[in-house]
C-alpha cells in the first residue's frame, strides 16, 4: 500500500494537471462558436468580431498550456501510460482549439452571409460539433480517478460507456452534416460561388471539431486500456 501510495505521489505531480486544463481552454475556445454563428446568423458583426477574438485569445492559452504539457511529458521520467499516447492526445486535443479558430477567422473574416433556409440547421450543427468536444472533455477529466482504480473496475467501465456515447454524437454530427450540405446545394446558384465554398469549408471545419473529439475518446481509452 505504501508502494501505491508512492506511485500515485509521483503521478499526482505528472502534466496531467496541465493536459486537463489544455482540453478545457480548448473546449472554451469551441463553446464560443455557437454564440459566434448566432451572431453571424443575425449579421450582429460588431459582436461576431468580439467572439472571435476572444476564441483566438483562448486558442494561445491552449498553445500556452500544450507547451507547458509537452515540456513536462519529456521531463517525466515515471508515467503511468505511454508517452507516445500522451503527447498524441494532447495533439489532438490542440486541434479542438486550432479548428475553432479557423472557423472564426474565415466566417467573421469573409463576412458570410449563409441563407436564411439554413440557419436552424447551422445553429444544430454546430451544437452537436461543441456538445461532443464537451463529451471528450468530460472524458479525459476521468484520468485521475483512472489512475487511482489502476485502470480497472467501475470506472473503466464508465469511460468504455462514455467513450460509446461520444461515437454515437459524432456519428449524428456527421449526418447533420450531410444534411446542410445538400441544403446549401439547393440554394447554391443563388449565392456568390466563393461565398459558396467557403460555406462548405466551414461546414466541413465544423465536421472535424467533432472528428477530433472522437479521435480524443479513442485515443484516450486506448492508452488506458494498454496501461
Amino acid at each position: 500500500m505504501g508502494i501505491r501510495s508512492t506511485l500515485l505521489g509521483v503521478f499526482s505531480e505528472s502534466p496531467f494537471k496541465t493536459i486537463h486544463d489544455h482540453m478545457q481552454a480548448s473546449i472554451a475556445s469551441a463553446r464560443l462558436l455557437n454564440d459566434l454563428f448566432q451572431a453571424v446568423l443575425d449579421a450582429q458583426w460588431d459582436q461576431a468580431r468580439e467572439l472571435q477574438r476572444e476564441i483566438s485569445r483562448l486558442e494561445s492559452v491552449a498553445d500556452q498550456l500544450q507547451k507547458q504539457a509537452n515540456q513536462r511529458l519529456h521531463r517525466e521520467l515515471f508515467l503511468p501510460v505511454s508517452r507516445y499516447d500522451v503527447l498524441s492526445l494532447v495533439k489532438s486535443q490542440d486541434a479542438i482549439a486550432n479548428q475553432a479558430e479557423d472557423i472564426a477567422g474565415i466566417t467573421v473574416g469573409r463576412q458570410l452571409i449563409f441563407p436564411d433556409g439554413l440557419h436552424c440547421e447551422i445553429r444544430s450543427f454546430v451544437a452537436s460539433a461543441v456538445s461532443v468536444c464537451e463529451a471528450a472533455g468530460k472524458i479525459v477529466s476521468r484520468q485521475e480517478l483512472a489512475m487511482q482504480s489502476g485502470f480497472q473496475g467501475p470506472c473503466m467501465e464508465d469511460i468504455t460507456q462514455m467513450a460509446a456515447s461520444i461515437h454515437d454524437l459524432e456519428h449524428e454530427n456527421d449526418e447533420q452534416q450531410v444534411r446542410l450540405r445538400h441544403l446549401l446545394m439547393v440554394e447554391e446558384s443563388k449565392l456568390p460561388p466563393i461565398d459558396v465554398m467557403f460555406m462548405y469549408k466551414i461546414f466541413e471545419r465544423i465536421g472535424n471539431l467533432a472528428d477530433s473529439a472522437q479521435h480524443i475518446s479513442e485515443k484516450f481509452t486506448l492508452m488506458l486500456a494498454c496501461s
